[in-house]
């Protein structure tokens, strides 16, 4: 049985738990123009808000109900970290728990139901993208990426998974505190510097979706290691692959058994070829 942690209420919550949904302002049809993976991603970006909370806003909050928040993240000390700047924000809102992994994020989702889980795409060789869909459909829940990866294809992907918004791990602490109440308004958060980017990739793509860019999107930084790690000590033993790598042999079997299923690769040299062919190194 997975085992999450939970935190213990530190009082009464206040108001239901009925939110806004988001709901798209753009009634135009791009399939016309943009290819779907575009056009999803196009309205997604239209409806998105860029907004601080206003005065109003900040003297309404006392009569505003705590957002329950969950965390997923594979190290202790950013859990850690992340708990103590979310519980400073109480009564506005508060940690419900925490997972470190797939079984444990998927289990807290389902018992806990909170109003929005903050997930780390990297979780020690498994990838937060694969499972969010399921995190979404355990409930009326948002799921808000924290994530050090700034991998256009990697960010576009998420977000059709079901993501409800980005933050970067270097961005201040206020920005995820304010990502959280968008999110759990039923708004989109995506900050400037990703919606450039996404816009970038659907302006200069000519209405053409690059069939490959899924299936590298949903690469995890650390398979991205390993594949470079493959392309450029091609001819090297798996063994002294895994010791540049600082992993076993056993963990490097296992992320090429999860390259090669999202590639659509079937060895080492069919990888290299891929990842040549696509400048992935």
């Amino acid at each position: 049985m997975a085992q999450f942690e939970t935190t213990p209420s530190s009082g009464k919550l206040k108001g239901d738990s009925s939110r806004p949904q988001l709901k798209s302002k753009c009634r135009v049809t791009y399939s016309e123009v943009f290819s779907n993976r575009e056009a999803i991603l196009l309205v997604l970006v239209c409806t998105a808000r860029y907004r601080q909370p206003n005065q109003d806003e900040y003297m309404n909050r006392e009569q505003e109900q705590t957002i329950n928040v969950m965390l997923v993240d594979d190290h202790k000390s950013m859990l850690w970290g992340l708990e103590r700047l979310i519980e400073g924000e109480y009564p506005r809102m508060h940690v419900v728990g925490k997972a470190h992994n797939r079984l444990e994020a998927i289990s807290g989702a389902y018992a806990l139901q909170p109003h929005v889980i903050v997930l780390d795409l990297e979780l020690d060789g498994e990838s937060g993208l694969d499972f969010l869909p399921e995190l979404r459909a355990s409930g009326d829940t948002r799921v808000l990426v924290l994530t050090g990866v700034r991998d256009t294809n990697t960010l576009e992907y998420a977000i059709i998974r079901g993501a409800c918004g980005i933050v970067l791990k270097a961005s201040p602490p206020e920005t995820l505190i304010k990502a959280i109440e968008c999110v759990n308004r039923g708004e989109l958060w995506l900050d400037r510097a990703t919606t450039a980017r996404i816009f970038d990739t659907l302006t200069n793509s000519n209405g053409q979706s690059d069939p490959e860019a899924k299936k590298i999107g949903a690469l995890t930084p650390k398979e991205r290691k390993v594949v470079s790690a493959i392309v450029t000590m091609r001819g090297a033993k798996s063994h002294e692959i895994a010791q540049t790598l600082y992993m076993s042999d056993h963990t490097l079997r296992n992320h090429l058994t999860a390259i090669y299923s999202k590639l659509g690769v079937r060895n080492r040299i069919e990888l290299v070829i891929y990842a040549n062919e696509n400048k992935l190194v």
